[in-house]
């Protein structure tokens, strides 16, 4: 009786949910959609499949031409296609209709400082950007509209938004205000592995604390094996102190994956295998 109780129960659910879909109106079967077609298009993004991934979000937003989802699909996947200019283009586009969308404001400000960077490279790669008038202005505008961002979410800032903030003031060279946003980014979100190599920077740079800078780049990479700065910044330690078979085994951690993009990694590892040569550390 308990199984034929048990199949009713099932049939019920499934004669209720046809009904239920059954019942919606096409607005709500049209809003379903394209809510899992974005869903669909973020995870190709993530998964490296970007072409795939904004033919979803390009047919998106032609049946919906102000769904701002999309949109943001189109500024993140065109960031990471170093097509700077185009997502920049379509984070003006929602802030024109949104102009308090942290988001948007957020990613402009980052796009604006991407920019200026490249822009110091250009014309002169030793140079520091508060040696360089023109590129100071835009990388403290990228600063204000960042600040804008993190304004409007006040109580609850998004760590990324301000992981951005400390990163530009570490580029201007404000370490301390740098590393006040890295705690406060930290604290939003303990798994954001950057924000523990910067820290890490900051132990061993300015505090000169050598065993917490460790810590830090240690907790980095154990969030993030790949994390280039705080690889750099522990190797560099290790080859230091003679510790070089940890330091080879820093390596082969961030290369274990066959699709590892962590160059700094295989570039270290080469070089420290040609010279332990063929008779170990």
């Amino acid at each position: 009786s308990s199984s034929s109780s048990s199949s009713s129960s099932s049939s019920s659910s499934s004669v209720e949910v046809s009904n239920h879909l059954y019942f919606m109106s096409t607005s709500e079967v049209q809003k379903r959609k394209m809510e899992f077609l974005l869903l669909h298009a973020r995870s190709l993004h993530y998964e490296g499949k970007l072409t795939q991934a904004r033919k979803i979000f390009d047919f998106v937003l032609a049946q919906e031409p102000e769904n701002v989802d999309a949109m943001r699909g189109i500024v993140s996947l065109s960031f990471d296609q170093s097509n700077v200019e185009s997502s920049l283009e379509h984070v003006n586009s929602i802030l024109a209709k949104h102009p308090e969308d942290s988001w948007s404001l957020a990613r402009k400000g980052w796009m604006i400082f991407t920019k200026a960077k490249k822009q110091l490279a250009k014309d002169d790669a030793g140079l520091q950007i508060n040696d360089h008038p023109a590129v100071l202005t835009e990388v403290q505008n990228a600063l204000s509209i960042l600040s804008q961002s993190i304004n409007i979410e006040a109580a609850q800032p998004q760590s990324m938004h301000l992981h951005w903030i400390a990163i530009i003031h570490w580029e201007l060279d404000q370490k301390q205000l740098a590393y006040r946003f890295f705690l406060q980014s930290a604290k939003a979100d303990p798994n954001l592995a950057s924000n523990f190599a910067y820290i890490g920077l900051y132990a061993q740079n300015v505090e000169k604390d050598v065993e917490k800078a460790k810590k830090c780049f240690q907790k980095s990479l154990l969030l993030d094996s790949q994390q280039e700065v705080a690889g750099r910044a522990l190797s560099d330690i290790l080859v230091d102190l003679k510790q070089n078979t940890l330091a080879l085994n820093l390596f082969y951690k961030a290369t274990e994956s066959s699709n590892s993009k962590a160059l700094w990694a295989w570039e270290r590892r080469g070089w420290m295998e040609v010279q332990q040569g063929p008779h170990g550390l």
